[in-house]
């Protein structure tokens, strides 16, 4: 049980550092490292508590942000685009 509750731990500040950083490329080591997880774990892990990659979420992230441009600020989509990344 303490095991499975420092894996969602450690998916938890993958999540809030991948909310902090979608518009900025990333690597999974780099997370792995900030978590105190493997990059495998990391992986098995965070996929199975958001049913996504780290890749897919962020990807998730970023269009979320470019539809929040594109309706809520009037941005064109080259520039809500350029601006997530």
């Amino acid at each position: 049980m303490a095991q499975s509750d420092g894996h969602a731990s450690g998916v938890a500040k993958a999540v809030l550092w991948l909310k902090e950083n979608f518009d900025k490329p990333f690597s999974i080591k780099l997370i792995a490292q900030e978590t105190n997880m493997s990059p495998s774990g990391l992986h098995h892990h965070f996929k199975t508590l958001t049913n996504m990659t780290p890749l897919q979420y962020q990807k998730h992230l970023r269009l979320q942000e470019a539809r929040r441009l594109l309706l809520v600020e009037a941005m064109d989509a080259s520039a809500a685009a350029y601006q997530v990344g």
